[in-house]
């Protein structure tokens, strides 16, 4: 699954109101719109070509000793119908979902049943790869003297590697931090059955959503219970070593056998100081400092807004996003663990 925004995408990519990351065009999502702000992104089945330059290798016996393009009906890949990109291969048993079907089919359920409060984004990935619909339940979450939680759904769609899937997200108002709901043991990830017809995804995404607000009317109290909990500086050192690995030797030696200071250690010494500013320092942080829940958003905030990925995986802003509504936050997932939150919130399990 392709981790970039290209110009197509960007073209399209919806935003309510401007988010930490900057991305996509700012404005209210109007529903009506937004019924076919996926429809571009539309597909059909083929079955992909392949050149051969040698037939008489063995490879295809059916063209001459020319060579040339033959195509493989094993084998079937995914077309935009409107633009020149294909995605994926797939076996002929692959069963398509339209990325329209997140806005055309499931969004107007999720409204009728009073299940949105706002659309928060629309947009894809790759152009056109992945798509995304996210809308903000309901039951927005209020701690007194904290901060305002909203509760979201991530509605997510692949041509290749992701399939009909949906996330529960949270965004803490007071410092932009956005996170999945496993920092509060409850389970963040739904894949849908992709060999369902219509109207039985339809039946599946309406109960998954219906439990997502459930469960969101006990955000506060394990949001409130992680606040009540305290993690001191000797504790936080730990977390930092769950979640970055063990320190590096620090010494090292160049090719003429000098010294040096190893560039692993560096790496690793510059994360430790960035989590430790998250953990004491970071004025979005102050007002939780010294409990499991600080220590948990000083991990998420360093991975979301501080740490540093390959070019590849394009800015901080784009991974963090699609790994926010289509994938996994792994270090945030670490601190999870390391801090046992299933431990200190098992009064709700």
């Amino acid at each position: 699954m392709s981790s970039r925004i290209e110009a197509l995408d960007a073209q399209h990519m919806r935003f309510h109101e401007r988010a930490w990351h900057g991305m996509g065009n700012i404005g209210e999502i109007d529903y009506i719109e937004s019924l076919s702000a996926l429809d571009w992104a539309d597909a059909h089945l083929d079955s992909p070509w392949f050149y051969f330059d040698d037939p008489t290798d063995g490879r295809h016996p059916d063209l001459g000793e020319s060579g040339g393009l033959v195509q493989d009906p094993k084998t079937k890949t995914v077309v935009l119908n409107d633009h020149p990109y294909t995605h994926g291969y797939h076996s002929p048993k692959y069963k398509l979902v339209q990325h329209s079907f997140l806005t055309r089919e499931l969004l107007p359920k999720l409204v009728e049943a009073g299940l949105v409060r706002e659309i928060s984004s629309i947009g894809t990935y790759g152009s056109g790869e992945a798509a995304f619909v996210s809308v903000r339940l309901p039951n927005d979450i209020k701690i007194d003297g904290y901060s305002e939680v909203h509760n979201v759904i991530n509605l997510t769609n692949g041509y290749d590697k992701l399939p009909l899937s949906l996330t529960n997200s949270l965004g803490i108002v007071v410092c932009a931090n956005t996170m999945q709901t496993n920092v509060l043991n409850v389970p963040s990830w739904h894949t849908f059955k992709h060999i369902g017809t219509p109207a039985e995804l339809m039946t599946e995404a309406m109960t998954e959503v219906i439990k997502r607000v459930s469960l969101g009317d006990s955000h506060a109290q394990r949001i409130e219970r992680l606040l009540d909990q305290k993690v001191v500086d000797v504790e936080f050192h730990k977390i930092i070593t769950d979640v970055l690995g063990k320190q590096p030797n620090k010494v090292a030696f160049n090719k003429a056998g000098d010294i040096i200071t190893a560039r692993a250690w560096k790496h690793w010494d510059n994360q430790r100081s960035q989590l430790q500013w998250r953990w004491k320092e970071d004025p979005a942080n102050k007002a939780i400092h010294g409990t499991a829940w600080g220590a948990l958003m000083a991990v998420q905030a360093f991975e979301q807004k501080d740490k540093r990925g390959s070019s590849a995986s394009g800015p901080n802003s784009v991974r963090h996003h699609k790994a926010l509504v289509m994938g996994k936050l792994p270090l945030t997932a670490k601190a999870v663990k390391a801090i046992n939150v299933s431990r200190r919130l098992a009064a709700f399990s």
